[in-house]
């Protein structure tokens, strides 16, 4: 899920995949991951919360987006895709590395990471290949190894997230009448849906301390629009009248890193805002569509 630009910009490269929310794990607020189309394929920037941006891939001919920080805030997933043949460009892969762009490496085919608290695990969505449209929720061991299938309802089960206390992962589905957010035990069991049927609910993102989860709802504008609730799905409301797209919680809970459009069909940017919802903060500016932000725990 994209803005206008962003999803050409994608396309053009043979991109287009939804980006997920991320799960801030308890610390202090360090700095916010995110992609960016700036040189010609996506590639992992960081940005301060005043602003201050360094490129952490430079990988000719290669996407890499939707980074998604360690609970330690020392490593890095993200996902990977080859386009060095543009004709039969590479499978979707998550790889990761070290939270200075150093020691990359890949895990397994698939895509959207999201890491466990003890940093023993990653959800991931796949093995994704191109053209599939019926993902489904995956998880395996930090290195890649015992990988199992959490979903296999034949749906869209995608945009899993990780809960600070392990004991879920939130994720979007079209399980059910609409596609709604969901919950489910790390195992795959005792799913439950959490947003109501009617809306197009999307990018579930755990607070630090569990107890809520942002997420985008889209309005009968078409537009899609920053809400909370509580993590048994009650208490849903706006924060302010804010788009957004990709979401997530900082990690002293205060606020929401999200990327927004200023107009139709403009250029996405890097925004946060307090969950007060005061007024946002504009952290990446510049004519490359700016995606996909994960804030790192420090």
């Amino acid at each position: 899920m994209r803005t206008v630009a962003s999803a050409a910009a994608a396309a053009a490269c043979g991109l287009v995949i939804a980006a997920p929310a991320h799960a801030s794990f308890p610390g202090r607020n360090g700095q916010i991951a995110f992609a960016s189309f700036g040189h010609g394929t996506f590639d992992v920037y960081l940005v301060s919360p005043s602003g201050s941006v360094k490129r952490l891939t430079k990988t000719a001919k290669v996407n890499e987006t939707l980074p998604a920080w360690s609970a330690n805030g020392k490593k890095i997933a993200y996902t990977r895709r080859d386009f060095s043949d543009q004709n039969h460009p590479g499978p979707y892969e998550v790889w990761v590395m070290n939270a200075d762009g150093s020691h990359r490496h890949r895990l397994a085919r698939g895509t959207e990471p999201a890491w466990s608290p003890n940093g023993k695990r990653i959800a991931y969505v796949g093995p994704r290949q191109p053209r599939v449209t019926r993902p489904d929720v995956w998880v395996m061991n930090a290195d890649g190894s015992h990988r199992r299938q959490l979903t296999t309802d034949r749906l869209s089960d995608r945009s899993a997230d990780w809960s600070p206390d392990g004991k879920w992962i939130a994720f979007a589905t079209d399980r059910g009448k609409s596609h709604d957010i969901w919950k489910m035990h790390p195992d795959g069991s005792h799913a439950v849906r959490l947003t109501a049927i009617g809306p197009y609910d999307d990018q579930p993102s755990w607070a630090p301390d569990g107890k809520k989860i942002a997420y985008v709802t889209r309005s009968s504008s078409g537009l899609f629009h920053l809400w909370t609730m509580n993590a048994d799905g009650s208490g849903a409301a706006p924060v302010s009248d804010i788009t957004a797209y990709g979401t997530a919680w900082s990690p002293d809970g205060r606020q929401i890193a999200y990327d927004h459009a200023d107009a139709l069909g403009g250029v996405a940017d890097i925004f946060r805002v307090p969950v007060s919802g005061a007024l946002p903060v504009k952290l990446t500016s510049g004519p490359a569509p700016d995606t996909d932000p994960s804030w790192q725990p420090r």
